[in-house]
């Protein structure tokens, strides 16, 4: 892939990850953008982070699944399965870096950006 093609492909996944959050947060969220996490990790006895990994851990063998048939057995996989996994990864991980951000931010003054 060349770097334009990279940076125009770079562009348009970074605008549909952050759609996918903004309808996500609207359909699952309150007020509380981590409203479901704290319920789910209270349910479980966890923390809001374990639980959020926890979720995630299905869209990582699905992925997972998808590189072994590229791999293994050099047959094609389903582009559009791939684009859905690895966006919710993305998205979770993006959540997951704003509750470190969070956590970061109660205790300090000034943040690095």
């Amino acid at each position: 892939m060349r770097r334009e093609e990279f940076s125009t492909f770079l562009s348009e996944t970074l605008s549909e990850i952050q759609s996918r959050l903004g309808t996500k947060g609207d359909e699952y969220a309150s007020d509380e953008q981590f409203h479901n996490f704290i319920e789910g990790a209270s349910r479980r006895g966890t923390t809001k982070e374990e639980y959020l990994l926890s979720l995630n851990t299905k869209h990582e063998v699905s992925r997972d699944d998808l590189v072994r048939k590229l791999t293994d057995t050099c047959l094609k996989a389903d582009y559009y399965m791939a684009f859905e996994k690895i966006h919710d990864i993305l998205a979770y991980n993006i959540l997951l870096l704003a509750m470190f951000y969070e956590h970061y931010k109660e205790g300090q003054e000034e943040l690095p950006f």
